[in-house]
């Protein structure tokens, strides 16, 4: 038997730990039906009895010879066997490699009397007679040949040890714990509850497309992994069926206006569009020939160049379309004169804080942008970056594109991205160290601080790396120093 540390891999009459969380019926859709399952897989569904017999020693003091004597009870019993399988029968046996079994009683003569031992006294009774206890009581080794016998070792060989050492796993973490887990969790996760139809009105058809498309999808991957649509559960990836559906509403105050498209006919109605249509298909086989094999410097330059072009002249014909059919375009009855609200301004939110680093400067002090802004110059000045994330950085809160941005590095706008990704990280956590020693706590929390060594400055313990060794358990200098 192969041991790995608490674990069990192989197979007991022919069946493994994994065959019994493989292919679960996930469209029974009722506890007490899963229970039902769940015991039928594992064998447990019917008990039955077996006779057996056990022995029980007992001291006294005999009043007649004087001394202590021991008493043998034997007793008929009949044990109640639940497991009809015998993997989960044999799979917490304690065993181990041992002629002798620690559990039981050893009768030995001693000066023509027969005295009744546990495992221990009798180990010491042979080991003061100079008898082998395997010879006394007649254990013939198993694996005796005429290459030689077994080795005994003396060990715990329990398929899964329930008596654990410092070197043991335990049993919450073996594949054995794990499986009976994915069962108990199969059972619970029946929701039994009726819910309620609820109805989702959208005013903008783009989500309301977005909603039926994710309706759609997490029906067809339930109905693959196993899931029924029409019952109240949810299915082995965790894709709950929603019971509620998506309704579109159309907005009544005002007429979106339709995207204009440049068509293959608009190139054969009007000749400007000609003209740029048939630019437009050469920049397009030019760039699918560069993204066919592999380039130099130049040549990704040059790529770089024919990405750009194409959008550009893509825009130009939609306005070439626009100046010459002049389309009517309908207004929003009422203008947006309002202001955005600062107090929602999260710098703990990734997108909050990459949008606030476009946002262009404020000249009144007064102005809750400016002092905004403001702090966010401190929160940059006291981060560290790189030279090409500075660089970055600069570009972009002037408002240049990832693709602008990528043309001037020689980088793909996905690496600029990445970096700008990069730099909003490292601004969150300089705000979040200002945050926790200058606010959180002095108003809110009281903090422990300590004095470093090296430095002088006073910090909290946070920026001290811990020292069990010393007596408050931190060391006495700084992480900086």
């Amino acid at each position: 038997m192969i041991y790995n540390n608490n674990n069990f891999y192989e197979s007991i009459d022919g069946r493994y730990a994994q065959d019994y969380i493989k292919n679960l019926d996930y469209s029974i859709d009722s506890c007490s039906e899963r229970i039902k399952y769940v015991e039928k897989r594992l064998g447990v569904k019917y008990t039955w009895f077996e006779e057996g017999e056990k022995s029980y020693s007992n001291k006294y003091y005999n009043s007649v010879t004087k001394r202590n004597e021991n008493v043998v009870t034997r007793v008929n019993y009949q044990e109640k066997k639940q497991f009809n399988d015998k993997f989960w029968e044999e799979i917490f046996e304690q065993t181990s490699d041992s002629p002798l079994n620690k559990d039981g009683i050893y009768y030995v003569e001693n000066n023509n009397k027969e005295i009744i031992m546990g495992h221990k006294e009798f180990i010491k009774w042979c080991e003061s007679k100079g008898v082998n206890p395997s010879e006394y009581t007649g254990v013939v080794n198993p694996f005796s040949n005429s290459e030689g016998t077994w080795n005994y070792t003396h060990q715990d060989t329990s398929k899964i040890k329930l008596i654990l050492n410092k070197n043991d796993s335990t049993y919450s973490t073996s594949n054995i714990a794990k499986s009976l887990e994915i069962l108990a969790s199969y059972i619970l996760a029946v929701d039994d509850k009726q819910k309620e139809t609820k109805i989702k009105i959208y005013n903008s058809k783009e989500l309301f497309q977005r909603a039926c498309q994710e309706e759609a999808f997490l029906n067809k991957v339930a109905t693959v992994n196993g899931g029924n649509i029409n019952s109240k559960i949810s299915n082995k990836d965790g894709f709950k069926e929603d019971t509620s559906f998506a309704f579109f509403q159309l907005p009544n105050n005002y007429k979106k206006v339709k995207d204009i498209k440049v068509k293959p006919k608009d190139a054969k109605k009007y000749p400007v569009i000609k003209i740029y249509s048939d630019t437009y298909e050469w920049y397009k086989a030019k760039y699918k020939e560069l993204g066919s094999k592999q380039l130099n410097k130049e040549e990704s330059k040059l790529k770089r160049v024919v990405r750009k072009n194409l959008k550009l002249l893509k825009n130009d014909m939609i306005d070439a379309k626009s100046l010459i059919e002049r389309p009517i375009i309908w207004k929003a009855p009422l203008a947006d004169a309002g202001s955005p609200d600062w107090d929602y301004l999260d710098m703990f939110d990734k997108s909050h804080v990459r949008e606030l680093l476009r946002v262009q400067k404020g000249n009144d002090l007064q102005d809750d942008l400016s002092c905004i802004f403001m702090d966010l110059n401190n929160l940059i000045s006291k981060t560290e970056f790189t030279t090409v994330q500075k660089e970055i950085l600069d570009l972009y809160r002037k408002d240049k594109s990832l693709d602008y941005i990528s043309d001037l590095m020689n980088i793909t706008p996905q690496a600029v991205n990445n970096q700008i990704n990069k730099i909003v990280n490292k601004i969150i956590d300089t705000y979040e160290k200002n945050y926790e020693e200058n606010y959180y706590y002095i108003s809110v929390s009281k903090g422990k601080y300590k004095r470093c060594s090296r430095c002088g400055e006073i910090k909290l313990v946070s920026n001290f790396n811990k020292n069990k060794r010393r007596k408050d358990g931190y060391e006495t200098f700084c992480s900086s120093c």
